[in-house]
């Protein structure tokens, strides 16, 4: 589980709230820096969903920075938060 602001996550539990069918179809990556054993990248989360009263999917971004540790052979997020650049 991620550090992320106390924000972001309740904005997620809103969207899940009143939103169904909610999908990332698609994720990009940009601005990748690895320092030997951490790195850190912008993602960007392209996020699909339909509102409950709604028969129309929605979609939208978010942009997040990522920053990620090396660990157990691979690559951990340690925390995902909102990218305002």
């Amino acid at each position: 589980d991620p550090e992320g602001p106390d924000a972001e996550r309740a904005w997620f539990t809103g969207l899940f709230g009143r939103a169904a069918n909610v999908r990332v179809k698609n994720r990009t990556y940009e601005a990748l820096s690895i320092h030997g054993d951490s790195a850190d990248v912008v993602v960007t989360l392209h996020i699909s969903y339909r509102n409950k009263n709604a028969a129309d999917p929605t979609t939208l971004q978010r942009k997040y920075r990522a920053q990620l540790v090396r660990a157990d052979g691979g690559w951990k997020i340690t925390a995902l938060l909102p990218e305002t650049r």
